[in-house]
């Protein structure tokens, strides 16, 4: 049986204050959040039946903007779940969970936004910021204290160049040895000559490159059958590469920082983590559609996996946001 569902829809400040989750047509409000939320949102709305405890941790959504306990109701196979907001012009949705007995419900809602915006997505138009609202069911308290399966988000801005994850130490090695203390444009070095192969040989660098400008969360866990409810459907086409199992996290830049070799390597990048086991890296784009099969949000999932691979395969000229 499912235990995690996940809608998706667009829509502004008013839509998500008239949300309501009706049970047995016996309606629960969501917390006020007015105060805190303006403009167009993408919304995620997650439901889980809740085992010892949440399997999405705080960092994973965002920044918690309200929270509130909704209740105990009892619940059978013949329960009604839905959720809507009147007079929005959301279409109701129906949540078929299969849950039996007494439930404690409560809802936490997130607000997530990327870390830089670029000229290029502030003139699209759909929204980028993420409105996560999160409802468990448990029959029994939640054990805080238990560690949660997936690692590490970061949410930012990329343009056509889209982004690399790789050993920054080792990548300044090989280009140090190769081309000394000249300024490079890696865009051209990569397109041009073999230095991307040699990178892809050393087993150090993930890239992908030819998406769409826009705002992407990037998510990195070892569990991925516990992530993907929040992340939609699996893209058709992913990145996979040889990384070395002794590398445990990888440097997250940019690709129009690439243009600046080495000025760039002086920056302070994020660093994802890269664990589980194998010797494959998998960069893969999920889809997170509506009830009309329209894109809402498009994530990225890394993460290791065993087995053979005949060679990297870079993530190139994608089309994520219309496909």
């Amino acid at each position: 049986m499912e235990r995690i569902k996940t809608i998706a829809f667009r829509g502004g400040n008013d839509l998500i204050a008239n949300l309501q989750l009706c049970i047995d047509r016996i309606s629960y409000t969501i917390p006020d959040v007015m105060n805190r939320i303006s403009g167009q949102y993408n919304v995620r709305c997650v439901f889980e039946k809740v085992e010892d405890q949440l399997t999405f941790n705080d960092s994973i959504l965002g920044e918690l903007i309200n929270q509130t306990y909704l209740g105990k109701v009892y619940i059978n196979d013949k329960s009604d779940i839905r959720l809507l907001s009147p007079n929005s012009g959301l279409s109701e949705h129906k949540i078929d969970f299969s849950l039996q007995g007494e439930f404690n419900i409560g809802v936490k809602i997130f607000k997530d936004k990327p870390v830089h915006t670029l000229p290029a997505i502030d003139v699209l138009p759909i929204p980028v910021e993420i409105i996560t609202i999160y409802f468990y069911f448990s029959e029994m308290k939640l054990n805080e204290n238990l560690v949660y399966s997936i690692s590490d988000k970061y949410f930012d801005s990329y343009d056509y160049l889209g982004f690399i994850l790789v050993d920054l130490a080792k990548m300044e090695e090989i280009i140090t040895r190769k081309y000394g203390n000249r300024k490079l444009d890696l865009i051209d070095e990569f397109s041009n000559t073999e230095l991307i192969d040699e990178l892809f040989s050393q087993e150090i660098i993930m890239i992908t490159w030819g998406i769409q400008p826009y705002s992407y969360p990037i998510y990195s866990s070892e569990n991925v059958d516990s992530i993907r409810p929040l992340l939609g459907r699996e893209y058709k086409q992913e990145g996979r590469f040889y990384i070395k199992e002794d590398i445990r996290e990888l440097s997250l830049i940019p690709g129009y920082e690439l243009r600046k070799w080495p000025e760039f390597t002086q920056k302070e990048w994020t660093k994802i983590s890269l664990n589980g086991k194998g010797k494959i890296a998998h960069l893969t784009p999920y889809i997170l559609e509506d009830s009309e099969f329209e894109t809402v949000l498009v994530s990225f999932l890394i993460h290791r996996s065993e087995g053979c691979l005949k060679e990297s395969i870079p993530l190139l000229n994608v089309n994520l946001l219309y496909e």
